[in-house]
């Protein structure tokens, strides 16, 4: 019988712990992303957007890189304050490989950690790079300027010139109004 009762309270523990703990979620993986065979400079290709629904600190790392290790890393960026997946001095090789698979871990210690997919496909003899972005630009009144005015255009070029390039801007954008 007591053997019993600390078996239904030892469950009850395990059971109402794991209710309050919730492991970080992340929003927008899987995904995909595109490099150019040619980069050899290290770069940022992808912001990561997750939150721990119980407000727990947490870190994101690498679990896995398929199929080959060595070419990617997670950082905490203190610029934007997001975790980032990047490019560490690139010797992309598109003959031996035409993508990899990242997993992506995010832990909070507190549960088993979850993890999210970016694909990171190689565009053969490529060198994607933006071509005009400024150290500085004008500075626009939110308060005056109209929904859809354009304030900033941005241009990159495609080494190999394979086709149109695409832009993406993630929906949590480093933009914030200033009150």
């Amino acid at each position: 019988m007591l053997f019993s009762i600390v078996h239904y309270i030892l469950l009850l523990a395990f059971v109402w712990k794991e209710s309050l703990c919730a492991a970080p979620l992340f929003s927008g993986l899987p995904t995909e992303r595109s490099v150019g065979e040619s980069e050899t400079g290290s770069r940022i290709i992808y912001q990561i957007t997750a939150t721990d629904p119980d407000g727990d600190a947490f870190a994101c790392s690498i679990s896995s890189i398929a199929p080959t290790w060595g070419e990617f890393d997670v950082t905490y960026n203190t610029l934007i304050s997001k975790w980032t997946v990047n490019t560490v001095s690139p010797t992309f090789d598109y003959d031996n490989t035409t993508q990899f698979t990242v997993t992506i871990a995010c832990d909070d210690s507190n549960t088993t950690p979850r993890t999210g997919i970016l694909t990171v496909k190689v565009i053969d003899n490529d060198l994607l790079q933006f071509t005009n972005l400024p150290v500085s630009t004008t500075s626009f009144d939110a308060s005056i300027t109209g929904a859809g005015t354009t304030l900033y255009t941005v241009s990159a070029t495609s080494a190999s010139n394979n086709g149109l390039l695409s832009y993406t801007i993630s929906p949590m954008t480093d933009f914030s109004i200033d009150a």
